[in-house]
């Protein structure tokens, strides 16, 4: 039993190893800024064969979506956003070969004013 479990193990880590140094095939940049007192997200994208992007909101502690959009555009421009609230843009991608490609996820943002 105890080396079924060393090569339970061995298999997941080698695995694991193979996504991790796969490369994915996009680029994704997110900036924000303020804009006539209301805060705009712009994103990029290279290498895309097509997303769903959403926009969340937080605001108290609750996520909410803010907006959706599907498309195969290179850059997304929220505007009109409020400004005393956290987004985060999440991307979901039509076609990858790698699983571990399939979202990306940015970090919290926060307008400074």
């Amino acid at each position: 039993m105890k080396s079924r479990n060393i090569s339970i193990i061995t298999i997941t880590l080698l695995f694991m190893s193979y996504f991790s140094m796969a490369q994915c095939d996009y680029k994704v940049k997110v900036s924000e800024k303020i804009v006539s007192g209301k805060g705009e997200i712009r994103t990029t994208l290279q290498n895309t064969s097509g997303y769903r992007c959403i926009l969340y909101s937080y605001e108290n502690g609750n996520k909410m979506k803010f907006t959706e959009i599907t498309g195969n555009d290179s850059r997304i421009t929220f505007s009109d956003l409020p400004l005393d609230r956290y987004f985060r843009v999440e991307f979901t991608f039509n076609k990858t070969d790698n699983p571990l490609c399939s979202k990306w996820v940015s970090e919290l943002i926060q307008f400074n004013n």
